[in-house]
């Protein structure tokens, strides 16, 4: 076949291909998945790297791509077992403190032996976060569609990479993964799925925290605008104050584990509704009565 061709003429090429693979994170390279990648849509320029052409090797299919181990985090650190959704941009931002920001937070979080779950991706401040945690040893499980892995901004470091259909699977996915949920600094997609989080919140959906995480004020604006909902009552205060603001990984923690779910929004609504209309019901039948006699 063609491969063998290749590597009889070349034998260097199956050392270079299997030196390549080891920089990507894969622990094993074996002849069935190395056939499974040469069915890969990529085929041909593997075939022509592989032959001594210079050609660029294409990312892996996930499906054969094994688990990154995690590294034990030392014992001396505080260990909290939950899993924490971060969500940010898939932009870095102009703003150096942004960055720290991601970095640091995923350090902390990885140190702390809390486990990170994300958008999947490799670039702008998600990839930062993942980095960073990944570098200290943490656990990251990415959550990408298929559409994303197709534009080859997938991460393919991680602990795990779950690909799904959809963007409703992918948010739903990292609801059930997680414990709890911050906002790093990021665009309409972090807002989006920070605001469905804490919605589903007040609806009773789950009893899990949410949070900002305000860096240099970039949410003041925001929170003023939460104000302006209350003081217009379309929120409850409560449902304002159950979404915590904090500017530090400890403080994050801290709101998290001490976290209390606020009462849900409409809890008791429909008991009022069937009371007054049993209420309503007496009177009509009252006045029947009143008006027969």
């Amino acid at each position: 076949m063609i491969v063998a061709t290749c590597f009889e003429h070349r034998p260097e090429a199956l050392g270079s291909l299997s030196q390549w693979y080891t920089t990507r994170r894969v622990e094993k390279l074996d002849f069935p998945n190395l056939f499974k990648i040469f069915q890969f849509q990529h085929f041909h320029e593997i075939r022509r790297n592989a032959c001594g052409v210079v050609a660029p090797f294409p990312p892996l299919p996930r499906a054969i791509l094994p688990a990154r181990k995690s590294t034990p985090v030392p014992s001396d650190k505080e260990i909290i077992d939950m899993h924490l959704a971060v969500f940010t941009g898939s932009a870095i931002g102009r703003v150096p403190e942004h960055r720290q920001a991601a970095e640091m937070l995923g350090r902390d979080l990885a140190e702390a032996g809390v486990g990170i779950v994300y958008g999947g991706g490799r670039v702008g401040m998600m990839g930062v976060v993942a980095d960073a945690a990944l570098s200290v040893g943490g656990e990251v499980v990415g959550v990408i569609t298929r559409h994303l892995v197709d534009r080859e901004i997938a991460h393919h470091g991680l602990t795990r990479l779950i690909v799904v259909k959809t963007m409703h699977e992918r948010k739903a996915m990292l609801n059930k993964l997680s414990d709890a949920f911050v906002a790093l600094p990021g665009g309409s997609g972090t807002l989006d799925e920070l605001f469905e989080s804490w919605t589903w919140a007040q609806l009773g959906l789950h009893r899990k925290a949410c949070a900002l995480f305000d860096v240099g004020g970039f949410y003041t604006a925001l929170k003023s605008h939460i104000d302006r909902m209350v003081d217009d009552g379309f929120l409850a205060s409560g449902f304002r104050d159950s979404l915590g603001v904090v500017a530090n990984s400890q403080d994050l923690l801290r709101f998290v584990q001490s976290y209390e779910p606020p009462k849900q929004k409409w809890a008791g609504h429909a008991r009022d509704v069937l009371a007054a209309q049993g209420a309503e019901s007496a009177r009509s039948t009252a006045a029947r009565r009143s008006t027969a006699s």
